[in-house]
């Protein structure tokens, strides 16, 4: 299948680009993830508000799972906010949005067309909404310790390679280029099943086949630093530069909401 993936970088995202009618809308929401907080009291937190009254059982026992309290707070919080800002889309109390799961893992809305992704690193989780195509988000933290040189030859194409080698900042130009290609392999859906090096992800239009039919042509994506040291990357199916509006979603700012 022949697919074109048009890579973008905005370097003021507060007026990211085609902010008008002819665009994909994107709700792109901030969230703490707490993790330097001891887990009860996020819990306990959580209890206080009702938040956990809206989590059936089985996802109750997924964050549960997570050893380290850093983990099990992070995965808490994901799952109370998915929930939170899916029903103000939707109109919908909370405990009513059923959740699906493709073949890959990736979560989606049952008989709803809304759009979602969520992305974790240090100490923020982002959220992704869209309307109707299909959407992935990540984001990475710039570690200056983080040795990436010998992920170069698995993950990028030799011109890509030489991007980054010969950019002014190559560990920078790298997380942009890697939040890229797991943005897309996330809005696909099919994850690493698909290597990561048979995507190219260079600024401006990059065209290449895969084997597997996607359903979708075109693509866009668009790369920008939410934070100091924090690389964020969105691909979603369409032609059209997304309009990102971004908002926070903070947990221990949060009142009792009715489940």
């Amino acid at each position: 299948m022949g697919i074109s993936l048009k890579c973008d970088l905005i370097t003021d995202f507060d007026n990211s680009p085609n902010d008008g009618i002819d665009c994909e809308k994107i709700g792109v929401w901030q969230i703490p993830a707490y993790s330097d907080l001891p887990h009860q009291s996020v819990v306990d937190y959580a209890k206080s508000l009702g938040y956990l009254d809206f989590l059936p059982p089985d996802e109750q026992e997924l964050f549960r799972k997570y050893y380290m309290s850093e983990d099990k707070n992070r995965k808490l919080i994901s799952q109370i906010a998915v929930r939170s800002i899916l029903s103000k889309y939707l109109n919908i109390p909370p405990k009513e949005i059923q959740f699906g799961q493709s073949e890959f893992g990736k979560p989606f809305l049952r008989n709803i067309e809304l759009q979602f992704n969520l992305t974790h690193s240090g100490d923020y989780i982002y959220l992704a909404v869209g309307e109707k195509v299909p959407l992935g988000i990540d984001i990475e933290f710039v570690s200056p310790t983080f040795e990436y040189e010998e992920l170069l030859d698995l993950v990028f194409q030799p011109d890509e390679i030489d991007h980054i080698q010969l950019s002014e900042n190559s560990l920078l130009t790298f997380f942009q280029y890697w939040t890229r290609k797991e943005a897309f392999l996330k809005a696909v859906g099919y994850g690493f099943s698909i290597p990561p090096q048979a995507v190219p992800v260079n600024f401006g239009s990059n065209f290449f086949g895969l084997t597997r039919d996607l359903g979708f042509s075109h693509w866009t994506s668009v790369t920008c630093e939410v934070l100091p040291d924090y690389i964020l990357s969105i691909a979603l199916a369409s032609e059209k530069q997304p309009s990102l509006k971004f908002d926070v979603w903070d947990f221990m700012k949060m009142e009792r909401i009715n489940s």
